[in-house]
């Protein structure tokens, strides 16, 4: 019985990878014989003699073959997992359409639809290829890009020097219950849908919600040995007909701001009646520290001087590493938000039609509260982040690779791929290395030399070229840097490779083997394909400035420091000094406008309305002037001004003073023009022309 199973296990090929290399190992060691070999690890003799003669690859699998070898979709998976890391990740729509451009430029045959992969590839791709999964991908703004290891490094130092002199011991580093961390973040009021069950192929699947899309804000902190401080709510208005936190525990605590947002206002409010409070309760021994971000809400003068005076120490962690060093979003934020959404559900399912207000909103969320504020969410968010304990190397740094698209101006160096020109096609490039399966299929892991005991015996097995000499690509291990402008230029003119041109696995004696693909060979047209995105000359200086201008000083991240509040003060004397000078400058404005409007004023009065004739003359000239010109008639018809007269059909010379009915002045279309337009003729009467 024993035996009819073992010959059934070699029969069928009921044997693993391992036991292949390890036969094939001993066997070129000269450490067993093929029949040896055959009967310890239940492999097939045939089958070990066609694999240590190289008549078939060491690892074969059945069913068709690939239509890339395998070491072209070993760096093709290498090239996904960097793209991902660097923040450009590619889609399955994007991973078809290089696969397809791959194909339709190398020429070679395949058995897809117009030369595009399809679902069944893409599944047999993933399951020869473990180590890749389809994710969801996070948004990454571009400040949070930039950000280096260089910069988050230099945080820790200033940091630990600030401590320094504030505890020479540094014992607040060792002290766990001494180390907080405050953060906001935003609650919605229609929760996210989640995949239900429901009757296969139904077209229509609900879930009730609401159409409110607000959210409300809320403040949590939490310390660095798992304890929580009561959250703060902050609702939108400043007068409610209920009371906001029905519902909620006592110790929770509510904020109002016309938006609804976290301002200073409300953070100087909860430090001063909440924090405090809570730190005092507790007995903690002081001075005790408090991480925030540079939000504009945290960073003010109150704030900074209450902390002083009290024992907080206020601590800004670096702009644009809250994904990186905020323990509240490391540790507490999802799992929070996951609880928030069952608790509306919840809620949903006990009272039915109705949704969650600002007037359910506190007793919904201390559901929600209670279940996700366990101690090792808090732990888990302070030891990810490096703050506790304190160590610099403990954040994540893979976080950082974005960084290296902003970090120079040159390609990121390509992978390394095999050699294909003809003077490196030696017996020790062409046969993959005998290495246990877990490590041979590893993308990333290079392709060492065998021995001297090559899986090819004679040259002649050694197999052509693939392209002519004269069109071979200079040898080397890693693939050059493409410039832009050389880019176009290689993807223009690179040699199409006929598919009857790309080495294949010599055949040999066994009637059942076939032309194989040679496994370790790589096109060059995935050569050129493989690109990674890099900066230009222009862009990177300006990031290099972008960084440079938003790097803080030491005395900035320490809020409650002497040197930052010296700061301040200053800032807002110099700031009221300006308002001051503004507010000046704006009254001597306004001031001079006036005074102008009625100089205007008075002048066009003047001109518009007949002087009346004086009662009597000041002077013997004034006698003479009068006796000469009479300003109450008319020069040229003699018709005398009266109080019924109308004021706008008379005008005035410019010189002398007479006046005269505008038809009397000779001027075309005067009826039409304004005063404006009159004073600005600059016009005198006919005895002023005449003299």
């Amino acid at each position: 019985m024993t035996t009819w199973l073992k010959l059934e296990l070699r029969v069928i090929g009921r044997y693993t990878q391992e036991a292949v290399n390890r036969a094939v190992a001993q066997i070129q060691k000269g450490e067993i014989s093929f029949k040896g070999a055959s009967k310890l690890y239940s492999i097939p003799r045939s089958t070990l003699q066609d694999k240590v003669k190289g008549r078939s690859p060491v690892v074969a699998k059945s069913g068709p073959s690939a239509t890339l070898t395998q070491a072209e979709e070993n760096a093709l998976v290498e090239y996904i997992m960097k793209m991902s890391k660097i923040g450009y990740g590619l889609t399955k729509s994007q991973l078809f359409d290089e696969v397809e451009s791959i194909i339709k430029e190398d020429g070679r045959p395949n058995p897809f639809k117009d030369d595009r992969p399809g679902r069944d590839w893409y599944m047999r791709f993933l399951k020869r290829h473990p180590i890749l999964s389809e994710r969801v991908s996070e948004n990454l703004g571009k400040e949070r890009a930039m950000v280096s290891a260089e910069k988050i490094d230099t945080w820790f130092q200033q940091c630990e020097f600030f401590l320094e002199e504030v505890d020479s011991s540094l014992g607040i580093l060792r002290d766990d219950s001494r180390i907080f961390n405050a953060d906001e973040s935003g609650f919605a009021m229609c929760p996210k849908t989640e995949k239900v069950l429901a009757q296969k192929g139904s077209r229509n699947v609900y879930q009730l919600s609401t159409s409110n899309r607000k959210e409300i804000t809320v403040l949590v902190c939490c310390a660095a040995n798992g304890t929580y401080v009561p959250p703060l709510i902050v609702y939108p208005g400043t007068r409610f007909r209920f009371d906001p936190l029905q519902g909620a525990p006592t110790d929770f605590c509510i904020g109002r701001s016309k938006s609804g947002w976290m301002n200073t206002e409300v953070f100087y409010e909860w430090l001063a009646n909440h924090f405090h409070p809570f730190i005092q309760d507790k007995g903690l021994t002081k001075p005790v520290i408090l991480f925030v971000d540079g939000h504009k809400s945290h960073v003010s003068l109150p704030a900074a001087t209450f902390c002083a005076e009290n024992g907080i120490i206020l601590y800004c962690l670096p702009p644009h590493t809250s994904h990186i060093l905020q323990p509240c979003d490391l540790g507490l934020f999802r799992t929070l938000k996951e609880h928030w959404n069952h608790a509306i559900i919840d809620f949903q399912k006990q009272n039915i039609g109705e949704n969650v207000t600002k007037k359910t909103f506190a007793a919904v969320f201390s559901n929600a509260w209670k279940t996700a504020t366990k101690p090792k969410a808090s732990i888990g968010g302070f030891k990810a982040s490096g703050l506790f304990p304190w160590d610099p190397n403990a954040f994540d740094r893979e976080k950082l690779a974005p960084s290296e698209v902003f970090a120079q101006a040159q390609p990121t160096p390509s992978l390394a791929l095999p050699s294909t020109s003809a003077q490196s096609s030696t017996r020790a490039q062409i046969h993959r290395p005998l290495i246990p399966v877990s490590t041979h299929l590893t993308p990333s892991a290079s392709l060492p030399s065998t021995s001297a005991r090559s899986l090819i015996t004679t040259t002649a097995q050694i197999h052509r070229p693939f392209v002519p000499v004269a069109t071979q690509p200079t040898p080397s291990s890693v693939l050059p840097a493409i410039s832009p402008q050389s880019t176009t230029t290689a993807h223009m003119h690179r040699p199409l490779v006929h598919a009857s041109e790309i080495p294949t696995c010599k055949e040999g004696a066994n009637r059942r083997s076939k032309n194989v693909l040679d496994q370790t060979y790589v096109s060059p047209v995935i050569k050129a394909h493989i690109k990674y995105p890099h900066i230009s000359q222009k862009n990177a200086k300006n990031a290099q400035t972008t960084t440079s201008t938003n790097t803080l000083n030491t005395n900035w991240f320490a809020i409650s420091g002497k040197a930052y509040i010296e700061a301040q003060k200053e800032k807002e004397e110099t700031l009221k000094k300006v308002q001051e000078e503004k507010q000046k400058r704006k009254h001597d404005r306004e001031q001079k406008k006036v005074e102008r409007e009625l100089q205007v004023a008075a002048k066009k009065r003047k001109k518009t309305t007949p002087r009346p004739v004086p009662a009597q003359a000041e002077s013997d000239e004034y006698s003479e002037n009068e006796e000469e010109i009479n300003e109450n008639e008319c020069l040229e018809c003699g018709e005398q001004f009266e109080e019924e007269s109308d004021p706008n059909l008379w005008m005035g010379c410019e010189h002398c003073g007479r006046w005269l009915h505008k038809t009397c002045s000779g001027i075309d279309d005067i009826i039409l023009k304004s005063d404006d337009d009159i004073e600005h003729l600059d016009w005198q009467c006919r005895k002023c022309t005449e003299e």
